[in-house]
């Protein structure tokens, strides 16, 4: 009879804890998009991103820049 009760105190046991386990919610990287109308962002790019990491950002781990450009000429309908 205590066999049985010590059995269903810690099934009921690891039963509870089971259920107050949870993840933790992916963390969420912010993302910076810079568009350009046109190609070669490189002076700007590089500049803007030295400026990240004087703030403390890491591009990769704690941010992401996305540099976007057109290419179209000037005139072009959308």
């Amino acid at each position: 009879m205590t066999k049985q009760i010590i059995a269903l105190a810690l099934g009921v046991l690891l039963f509870v804890l089971g259920l107050s386990v949870e993840a933790q919610p992916p963390v969420k990287i912010p993302r910076i998009a810079c568009v350009f109308g046109r190609a070669g962002p490189m002076e700007f790019g590089e500049a803007f991103r030295r400026g990240l990491r004087e703030l403390g950002y890491v591009e990769g781990q704690n941010i992401t820049v996305d540099f976007r450009w057109g290419g179209r000429k000037r005139g072009t309908a959308p």
